[in-house]
């Protein structure tokens, strides 16, 4: 099995530009949201908005960091430790990545929130450690998290399968 082998400095550029791209295609596509029912109420896309508005300025400036230090570099000033560092990747690193994420969306269609979460932390995290019970704590850890924060707190509506959405404790 061969590696691939590439840039830090170019693929932060290539990563910069394609999350800059996204941000932007990402927030047009809000605001084709539903719109407020109450005059002065900000409606659905104001919260990806923000987000979207945040992601697009770090992708900015990371841009903006890389052109400079590039440029400074090609005028001879010493490299920033790590800057242009080769970066060797397995080559199978990226089918395993997108299988993971195509098994984690089919999942979280098919059998809710809390399995394709709880197994894809749990799977991921012990690929990396071989060691079970702190997969199986992060995943369930990981799982509440997502469970509290987003089902919860912030009324995001994900396929439940398992925990209530409307819990008789809150």
């Amino acid at each position: 099995m061969t590696d691939i082998t590439f840039r830090k400095a170019k693929a932060d550029r290539v990563l910069f530009a394609l999350f800059l791209v996204v941000a932007v295609a990402a927030f047009a596509w809000t605001f084709t949201f539903p719109k407020p029912a109450m005059r002065g109420y900000p409606g659905a896309g104001l919260f990806p908005q923000l987000i979207l508005v945040a992601m697009a300025l770090f992708c900015i400036s990371g841009l903006w960091r890389n052109i400079m230090v590039s440029r400074a570099i090609a005028k001879g000033a010493p490299a920033p430790d790590g800057f242009d560092a080769e970066i060797r990747l397995r080559a199978d690193a990226l089918t395993t990545t997108v299988v993971g994420l195509g098994l984690f969306v089919a999942l979280l269609q098919f059998a809710g929130m809390e399995p394709a979460v709880f197994l894809y932390l749990g799977i991921a995290l012990y690929m990396r450690t071989r060691r079970a019970v702190l997969s199986l704590a992060c995943a369930v850890l990981g799982t509440a998290g997502v469970y509290f924060i987003f089902v919860q707190a912030l009324g995001v509506h994900l396929p439940l399968m398992v925990l209530p959405r409307y819990p008789g404790w809150w």
